[in-house]
């Protein structure tokens, strides 16, 4: 979201779970000129929608966070009066219609949406399929759906030092789905840049590896971590020769460019690898 806002779109983050607003600025968005609304009541953040959908502003970035945080006010309501089933299944269709909403304000102007969900197990008898909740809309609308499953990353003492995450592409309309990465995040330096381009660089041959030795343009260093601060020192070099080499082997379908992603010109219109 924070790089959307360099490129123009104005962030709209709508919150059910009551999201520190210091959390923002840590990543960068600029929060004079975002909109955030929390809620946990589906009517009223359809009504915010509502309204940006009749404004003359375009480009937005929404994230919805998330779609399992929702409830009807008329929930509260049946509860107070002592029949809490009185509501049931209304729900569903209120996120259908907020679904709709959500993809009309995408095509029409010129948006993106960011939903985040929940992963449910079935209750199938053998080998229960995991179902994203929110209804079937949640599933039908998206263009690319992404499951993210996290395991721990220790470190020394069995000390939790940060978490890594693997993401697979469930659906995907732009490309073949059930495509797969792995993002190491620790506590203290945030994202590994550069966890994906060691294998990237090994498989284009701009790396050499022989037992647990790299090498790179005659230098070699030991480890995998002493490998990404090698290119992280070679960064300006590194980046040209992958890119060219995506380009000449068409390793992806589009005309990716990686410089963004670890931290180049915030113009480059290109996206990540």
């Amino acid at each position: 979201m924070a790089s959307a806002q360099k490129m123009g779109y104005t962030p709209v983050y709508i919150d059910t779970e009551g999201l520190k607003l210091d959390f923002f600025s840590r990543w960068g968005i600029n929060t004079d000129e975002m909109l955030y609304v929390y809620s946990p009541w589906v009517e009223e953040v359809m009504l915010a929608l509502a309204q940006i959908k009749s404004s003359n502003e375009k480009k937005y970035i929404i994230a919805v966070d998330s779609v399992g945080g929702f409830e009807r006010e008329k929930m509260m309501t049946d509860a107070l009066a002592g029949d809490i089933k009185a509501d049931q299944g209304r729900l569903q269709k209120d996120l259908k219609q907020l679904a709709k909403l959500l993809l009309n304000i995408c095509r029409s102007q010129d948006s993106i949406v960011l939903s985040a969900g929940h992963f449910y197990g079935s209750p199938a008898m053998f080998a229960p399929p995991e179902e994203l909740g929110g209804g079937k809309a949640w599933k039908l609308f998206p263009d690319i759906i992404i499951s993210l499953k996290k395991s721990k990353i220790t470190g020394k003492d069995k000390e939790v030092i940060g978490n890594e995450i693997s993401a697979i592409t469930l659906k995907n309309r732009f490309h073949p789905p059930f495509t797969q990465g792995t993002i190491k995040i620790d506590y203290v330096s945030g994202i590994d840049k550069f966890a994906g381009l060691v294998e990237l660089a090994l498989e284009a041959g701009i790396v050499e590896k022989s037992g647990s030795w790299y090498s790179y343009n005659g230098e070699r260093i030991q480890g995998t971590e002493g490998v990404k601060t090698l290119l992280a020192e070679n960064e300006t070099t590194l980046i040209p020769q992958l890119n060219d080499w995506i380009k000449s082997t068409h390793y992806s379908t589009v005309n990716t460019q990686i410089k963004e992603e670890v931290g180049g010109n915030e113009d480059d219109s290109g996206g990540s690898a």
